[in-house]
This record gives C-alpha cells, sequence and structure tokens, in this order.
C-alpha cells in the first residue's frame, strides 16, 4: 500500500466530513500524523485545488473534489438501476424509499425517493453517512459482517452516557438479533425522530453490496408485528430485485486504446 497516497485519502475524508476547518495541529492529532507530513500533504491538495486554506492558515474540502463527485454524479450504475425499485417499494410501502452502499465502516445514501416518487436533492442526500449505531441501514451492515470485521468496527466506536448506545455487549446482542433476523430497526424516539428499517443486499463472493431500507418521517415508537412484517417481506422483494437487475447487467467494456498509446 502507498503510505502517502492513503494518509492523503485519509485526510481528504477527514476534511470532508469535517463541520470546519481545521489547522495542522488539529490534523495532524486527528490523523495520527507528524505535522511535517500532515503540512506537505495540504500543500498538494491545496495546489490541485482538492483543498482550500483560508486566511487564518486553517483548511477545509475545496471545489475540486466536486470534480470527482460529478464524474460519480454522471452515472452511477447501482443508483441508475435502484431508482426504479425504489420506486415501486416506496408505492407498496406508502413509506420513502432509501438506497445505500457500503463505505469504510458505515453506509452511504445513494438515493432518496420521497413518498409520492419525489428523488430529494442529491445535494441533500447523496453521500449522506448512514451510521451503524444511528441507522437501520448502518447497522445491518455490521450485522452481517464476520465476527472479526464487527469487532474490529466496534474497537472505533464510541459508547456510554450521551452516546447512542451506552453498552457495547448490548450492542453486541443487538446485531447478533439482526444478523439472525436479516434486517435491522430504527425505531423513532420522538416526534421529529423518524422510524426505519433495512435490509442487505448481498451477492455470492461479495457480501453486501447495498441496502435498501424504508422511512417514515411521522413518529412509530411501536408499530405492529404484521406491519413490520409487511415492510420486511417489501424489502426483501426490493432487495431481491436490484440483486437480480445486478446479475444481468454487464461489465462496463474495457475503454477504447487511443491510436496514439495502441
Amino acid at each position: 500500500m502507498n503510505r502517502t497516497l492513503d494518509n492523503g485519502l485519509e485526510l481528504l475524508m477527514f476534511l470532508a466530513e469535517a463541520p470546519k476547518p481545521h489547522g495542522v495541529s488539529e490534523l495532524s492529532e486527528a490523523l495520527e500524523l507528524p505535522p511535517s507530513h500532515v503540512h506537505r500533504l495540504l500543500q498538494t491538495l491545496v495546489a490541485k485545488g482538492y483543498v482550500q486554506q483560508d486566511a487564518r492558515r486553517r483548511y477545509a474540502i475545496g471545489v475540486g473534489a466536486l470534480r470527482l463527485g460529478q464524474a460519480l454524479l454522471r452515472d452511477i450504475p447501482m443508483r441508475r438501476l435502484g431508482l426504479p425499485v425504489l420506486y415501486k417499494l416506496m408505492q407498496r410501502t406508502r413509506w420513502s424509499a432509501v438506497l445505500s452502499v457500503p463505505f469504510n465502516d458505515s453506509a452511504v445514501t445513494l438515493a432518496h425517493m420521497a413518498y409520492g416518487g419525489k428523488i430529494r436533492p442529491t445535494s441533500e442526500t447523496l453521500g449522506s453517512v448512514l451510521s451503524v449505531t444511528r441507522s437501520a441501514s448502518g447497522k445491518v451492515w455490521l450485522a452481517m459482517q464476520d465476527e472479526a470485521e464487527r469487532e474490529r468496527v466496534m474497537s472505533g466506536l464510541a459508547f456510554g452516557e450521551g452516546q447512542s448506545w451506552s453498552d457495547a455487549g448490548v450492542f453486541r446482542e443487538e446485531l447478533e438479533r439482526v444478523r439472525e433476523l436479516g434486517y435491522a430497526v430504527k425505531p423513532s424516539s420522538g416526534d421529529r425522530d423518524p422510524y426505519g428499517l433495512a435490509v442487505p443486499v448481498a451477492q455470492e463472493g461479495s457480501g453486501v453490496v447495498a441496502l435498501i431500507g424504508v422511512a417514515s418521517g411521522s413518529a412509530h415508537r411501536e408499530l405492529g408485528e404484521q406491519r413490520i412484517e409487511s415492510l420486511v417481506a417489501a424489502c426483501r422483494d426490493a432487495a431481491e430485485d436490484l440483486k437480480q437487475q445486478l446479475m444481468e447487467t454487464e461489465p462496463c467494456p474495457p475503454p477504447a486504446q487511443s491510436p496514439l498509446t495502441a
């Protein structure tokens, strides 16, 4: 592995998720890298436009990152195949439907179709992080990993007062239940806290490649067993539909050689 490249990407990801600009010393401490190394990485990224520096020598994600995002936005195969699936799921459940994919130690949203068929703007939803402790999609992804991977992710989570889960042991038990059931739920805890339910989309040899779920903007502290079963069935049918489309989709052909390089 190219450590410099790896460190640079970790730095970019940190800045992409940071709510405010950071100085070199803060980034050095957060990433556990020498300040001199962080400074060199930042100078390269600033020169390329992927990071921007303000007058106080603090750093934030730069507009150059939009070029990478725009290239992906032109045609994300999983999103293109998933949107019709989400529409049918939304019609069947009368809830919003969400498609996400695993990324790093969580899941990120590819599409969110609100009830009524409106696709929420990508600026609001694309790339939104779905935490393994705060979302049904993130939880079901973690539950479906092998024990070693689950423990690796768990070692980086915070538990205790003020966190989503106060006890790591209780969270492990919840993951085991999710793994056994094959779906995860996120109960609502207040009037503005939506209820969520998600199932995995797994491919042989690849593991979990996506997650499909539904969410309701209304509070549902307790849903009846029959309603939960109907939501799970609808999500599983949608997952199978997407899985079948992925199997039938041919991989993209390699780019044609340029006459200058042939």
